[in-house]
């Protein structure tokens, strides 16, 4: 008895078009992740970048170093949790 074959190839090309599906989906999550990442980092930096004119010379801003920081991470889109305090000679040691 010989059986045809007659629509395996229909059965592969759903399987495949099935794995494609499945790897975009993963491409774009992790697209997400890194466009997130990417973010993140920036309003990082943003407020690294807005605390350290405040802590070396004054400027016109309104508030502390920690503070100007804390408000253009807002800005970005992200949360300031932790604002170490700036070195004083107390916490600076010497070789």
């Amino acid at each position: 008895m010989v059986r045809s074959e007659r629509g395996s190839v229909s059965v592969f090309a759903s399987g495949v078009m099935v794995m494609i599906a499945v790897l975009i989906a993963g491409l774009g999550g992790i697209g997400q992740v890194l466009m997130a990442k990417s973010r993140a980092v920036a309003a990082a930096e943003a407020g690294a970048l807005a605390a350290a004119p405040v802590t070396f010379r004054p400027f016109g801003a309104a508030g502390t170093p920690a503070q100007e920081a804390a408000r253009l991470v807002r800005a970005n889109g992200a949360e300031l949790t932790v604002a170490p305090a700036p070195p004083t000679p107390d916490t600076i040691r010497g070789r």
